[in-house]
């Protein structure tokens, strides 16, 4: 019974999360300052006194994105990855589902409808990882199958620094483009090392 309030919580705290950030988003920079808030784990209700604060988000670098998801994961989801660059996430932690993949075709990649059926089976839990292919990676080599990750926060939507702190829902994942092409391949699904809390 615990485990059920704790596991409602969380899903409470990650539609409360949705929704101030979605009040929030009146410009790109107050959209990435609010999702970061939440990734240090703020009561929803603090957000706006630390924007007007002036808080500042971590630049873009590389390896920022398994870094902002790990730590989204443990401080919301009570999920503790071991830290490692997005290509070796899943081997440092364990692997759930895995599509066969080819980087040179891009195909083989988790489609909209798996993706869906493996979030309704509760095989994809908030605070898992989706492990992704993105062309346009300068960490590109034919063996890495995974150059991005996001962290799933719940409701089919997606938390991730990619470009900035972002939040994507399932479907914008296949359908958004830039220049007229795919960004990103969904490719594993990632479970933490160690569940603190379910």
């Amino acid at each position: 019974m615990i485990r059920k309030m704790v596991h409602n919580l969380g899903k409470t705290q990650a539609k409360v999360t949705n929704k101030v950030i979605d009040k929030l988003n009146v410009g790109r920079e107050k959209r990435k300052r609010a999702l970061l808030m939440h990734a240090e784990a703020a009561p929803p209700s603090s957000i706006k006194e630390l924007l007007k604060r002036g808080f500042a988000i971590n630049p873009n670098q590389s390896g920022n994105c398994s870094a902002y998801a790990t730590r989204v994961a443990e401080k919301m989801f009570g999920r503790k990855y071991e830290y490692a660059p997005a290509w070796k996430l899943a081997s440092k932690n364990k692997l759930i589902y895995e599509s066969r993949f080819d980087p040179q075709t891009q195909r083989g990649e988790i489609g909209p409808n798996i993706l869906k059926s493996i979030i309704k089976r509760g095989i994809l839990k908030p605070g898992m990882m989706l492990g992704l292919y993105y062309p346009e990676s300068k960490h590109n080599k034919v063996q890495r199958r995974v150059t991005h990750i996001m962290v799933y926060a719940g409701d089919e939507t997606f938390w991730h620094n990619y470009g900035g702190i972002n939040k994507i829902k399932l479907l914008q994942i296949y359908f958004e483009k830039e220049e007229g092409k795919r960004v990103l391949y969904p490719v594993q699904v990632i479970e933490a090392k160690e569940v603190l809390a379910k």
